[in-house]
């Protein structure tokens, strides 16, 4: 399951989700979350996403801030089945269609993370914005090693405890 942000930006919005349609990882659920937008956002992406069954709109009243409104698209994911959720900001596009599966593989062969985080570019001048290596050497009992050279040769790079992770977000 992915969640995404909106507010009062459809064009970035619509991206992002034709952008997450587009990657190659199978089954993949959308929940767009919008966080009391005051434009027409919520209208423009209820229509254009009206006929898809993969995306689900979240309409939420008013503006909860971006962690309340992430946490309602998460707390909405587990409850429909999600294993994990990959959390992104509205105006993230990707450069080819094979970034979620990578991560995915990692939560499935490292069952004690909770979170990973790709390596994020800006998309204009292709430099490196985040790899998530700062909130990796905050968990205590983090695995290091092995684990962060590979994560810094492909795509995965911050890590982030299953423990710290559910806390955050009941069910």
């Amino acid at each position: 399951h992915a969640v995404v942000l909106n507010w009062n930006n459809f064009k970035d919005t619509s991206e992002c989700v034709h952008s997450l349609k587009s990657d190659s990882y199978e089954n993949l659920i959308i929940w767009i979350v919008d966080n009391g937008s005051t434009d027409n956002s919520l209208d423009l992406l209820q229509d254009e996403f009206k006929n898809e069954n993969e995306v689900n709109i979240l309409d939420i009243d008013e503006n909860i801030g971006y962690g309340g409104g992430m946490n309602e698209g998460i707390r909405s994911a587990l409850n429909n089945g999600a294993k994990a959720a990959f959390v992104l900001n509205n105006d993230v596009v990707f450069p080819d269609e094979d970034i979620i599966s990578p991560l995915v593989e990692m939560l499935e062969k490292y069952p004690e993370l909770g979170a990973i985080s790709p390596v994020v570019k800006y998309r204009e001048t292709g430099e490196i914005k985040s790899t998530g290596a700062d909130a990796v050497t905050t968990i205590p009992n983090a695995h290091f090693d092995r684990r962060r050279e590979r994560f810094a040769r492909g795509r995965c790079r911050g890590t982030y405890g299953r423990d710290r992770i559910r806390r955050g977000v009941r069910r």
